[in-house]
């Protein structure tokens, strides 16, 4: 679509500047997800107690977040383009995750002077400076450096089959839902066969 003044053109993606929907509800949403996470990993001493919130499961916020993420892209995609989309998307998130590692874990963190002295360490700064240490089932990887963005990196993942998605949803939703279902599903149940061993936090969580 051409260019005009009523539009705005982000990642290959078009964006109508009048018709962009703008729903209320989901922005106090993420007030009570936020407040979920927040809540979730204030389960120490000396705050709360393990289990203090049961039987709510709190840690389905950030489940709740990814979805979140894929329904307003979704709903104001016009037009995609998958370079330019994932270019986007990684520079929106990639440059704070990099300034966190930076700033908290190699600056001011003791250990810092050990960061990357072997090959192992230095292979994970790699792959999470790359944002895919989540997708690794090793736990000494994917909590590398800075734990809590492994879900940054799930969201680069999301962000990557996001234009896929999109174009098979606008052609079958039922389809494209089930089949995404049966991959899903299908990878934890084949993996968790073909390496019984794996680390079943990653294989039912982390990836």
């Amino acid at each position: 679509a051409p260019a005009n003044a009523g539009t705005k053109h982000l990642a290959g993606i078009v964006f109508s500047r009048t018709s962009t929907v703008n729903i209320p509800s989901l922005t106090g949403a993420r007030f009570f997800a936020a407040a979920a996470i927040v809540l979730t990993h204030s389960q120490v001493p000396p705050l709360f107690p393990a289990g203090s919130f049961w039987p709510f499961d709190l840690s389905g916020a950030v489940t709740f977040f990814f979805a979140l993420s894929g329904f307003v892209l979704s709903i104001n995609a016009r037009n995609a383009s998958f370079g330019q989309f994932l270019t986007a998307r990684f520079a929106r998130i990639w440059p704070a995750h990099v300034a966190a590692i930076c700033f908290l874990f190699l600056i001011f963190w003791p250990y810092s002077y050990q960061v990357a002295t072997t090959p192992a360490e230095f292979r994970n700064l790699c792959l999470n400076l790359a944002l895919v240490h989540a997708w690794i089932p090793e736990r000494a990887v994917y909590w590398s450096y800075n734990a809590p963005s492994w879900s940054v990196s799930a969201e680069m993942f999301f962000y990557a089959t996001f234009p896929g998605v999109l174009w098979l949803m606008r052609r079958s939703v039922l389809h494209t839902l089930l089949g995404a279902l049966a991959i899903s599903v299908g990878f934890q149940l084949l993996l968790g066969k073909v390496e019984p061993g794996i680390d079943s936090h990653w294989l039912g969580h982390y990836n």
